[in-house]
């Protein structure tokens, strides 16, 4: 199959729009509760998103649909902007 540089425009295009916070959440917790699971740890570094809203709105968000939710904030991998943290949420269901 010979990619045309209208379909390589395409497929840079679509890589260029950013994954959504909560879609990515909600994707993980569907795979997650199928495996027969019921707790997730979504760690926004590990998979490369941050929620927009502040963490309390966001467990405030997440326990007005039933979860049951723990957050706290880790050190960043990557310090090379300094000593910078990202949220880690603990979800069960």
């Amino acid at each position: 199959m010979e990619i045309t540089a209208l379909d390589a425009r395409s497929i840079t295009e679509a890589t260029k729009i950013p994954v959504d916070a909560w879609t990515k959440l909600f994707e993980l917790i569907e795979e997650t509760a199928q495996l027969g699971h019921s707790m997730l740890v979504f760690d926004e570094e590990k998979e490369n998103v941050k929620f927009k809203e502040h963490r309390k709105e966001v467990k405030k968000k997440l326990e007005e649909l039933g979860y049951v939710v723990s957050y706290s904030r880790a050190k960043d991998s990557d310090n090379w902007y300094g000593e910078t943290y990202h949220n880690r949420y603990v979800i069960n269901w």
